[in-house]
């Protein structure tokens, strides 16, 4: 019988509050709330405020792959799972708005039929693609990383903080060591090096220090948020100010990265109590992920934001923070039963008889191809 691996609770946590922030990190990029004439309202700073802590969001999911898989084996099913999970609501909610004849599919797009069935290669979900180039080169990431020492993992870590960080801040139009403002395998592989570093390095128990994370995040995102209100204000004088403003909260800027840290060293320091609380975090962090894959997919995105939940500034008028809050709640919680209903569908398939015959042996193939493949990366 196969073990079921346990989980912690509270990076499980750290991972659900994650995804919180990068839906919100949609819902402002699609409402129109961080756009202003000059003049900010309560509104508009809410929102740049509440941007530049969600900004932290997708580097937190890759520090906690980085954290686990340093000491993980490659498993080529983890793969294959992902890229069908990908597939299957990628052509999925294709077929649906398809059958019921949804005014969002165009009927005479075969590029819109080869785009949702290939969405990995044309870049449907961009988080897809380099999160799924770092799995395949993580094994040979950790034998890079298991062969420096703690010393010298951290100098390059700081060299490459300085080059995709610092740098990109302070010269905004500099490409050299461009990072695509977070969206690329190369920042991936960085933030996974500061994950593994963590785990190899930084995994003592600092329960009675944990508060002074949450202070450094906070302190990051302040400045953050400041530097930002400040850039918006002069960011039309010109192009390298208006460049200067993008980045100043990118994925890849400093206050993005030193904040992710903060807040994944005080959630790895935090202990939650209670099963029941656990079982509930549990339940939907193993969710989390499709919470992203439907609710960016290209057709849901117009349905969602545009139609469903009226996202716009003239429709929050000013019960804008409860307005936030329902579409998040809505968004998240609809996703996660989504998800969870399949899982349960996809469960009563393979215990017909059939099918898990079929999957006892594709597993075995997958574990011969693990081993072959492990023997080569630690020859």
């Amino acid at each position: 019988m196969q073990k079921v691996k346990k989980r912690d609770t509270n990076f499980e946590l750290l991972r659900i509050i994650a995804m919180f922030m990068i839906v919100t990190l949609h819902y402002t990029q699609n409402s129109g709330v961080l756009e202003n004439n000059g003049t900010y309202t309560l509104q508009n700073i809410f929102f740049i405020f509440l941007n530049t802590v969600c900004s932290v969001g997708v580097n937190c999911f890759v520090l906690i792959s980085g954290y686990y898989l340093i000491t993980s084996k490659f498993k080529i099913q983890k793969i294959i799972h992902l890229w069908g999970l990908v597939l299957f609501y990628s052509l999925g909610i294709y077929l649906l708005y398809k059958i019921t004849n949804h005014s969002v599919v165009n009927p005479m797009s075969s590029v819109e039929t080869i785009y949702v069935f290939t969405p990995v290669l044309n870049v449907h979900y961009w988080f897809i693609v380099p999160y799924l180039a770092l799995y395949i080169v993580f094994p040979f990431l950790n034998k890079m990383i298991n062969t420096l020492n703690q010393k010298q993992l951290k100098v390059i870590l700081i060299i490459f903080f300085v080059l995709m960080c610092v740098i990109n801040n302070i010269t905004p139009l500099n490409q050299n060591f461009e990072a695509v403002g977070g969206h690329s395998i190369l920042w991936f592989m960085f933030l996974y090096g500061v994950g593994a570093y963590i785990k190899k390095y930084k995994n003592k128990d600092e329960g009675k220090d944990k508060y002074k994370y949450l202070l450094y995040f906070i302190i990051c995102i302040i400045l953050g948020f400041i530097f930002k209100i400040i850039f918006e204000n002069i960011s039309s004088l010109n192009i390298l100010l208006k460049y200067a403003n993008y980045r100043v909260i990118a994925f890849n800027s400093v206050f993005a990265f030193l904040g992710a840290v903060f807040i994944f060293m005080f959630f790895k320091n935090i202990k939650v109590k209670g099963e029941n609380t656990g079982k509930c975090i549990s339940f939907v962090s193993k969710n989390v992920f499709a919470v992203y894959l439907i609710h960016e997919h290209e057709l849901n995105r117009q349905v969602i934001w545009n139609t469903n939940l009226n996202i716009n500034i003239a429709g929050m008028q000013n019960n804008f923070i409860l307005h936030y809050l329902l579409c998040i709640f809505i968004i998240f919680t609809s996703c996660v039963l989504i998800e969870e209903i399949r899982r349960i569908v996809f469960e009563i398939f393979l215990k017909i008889p059939v099918f898990n015959k079929i999957q006892l042996k594709v597993h075995k193939k997958y574990n011969n191809i693990n081993e072959k493949i492990n023997e080569f990366i630690e020859a």
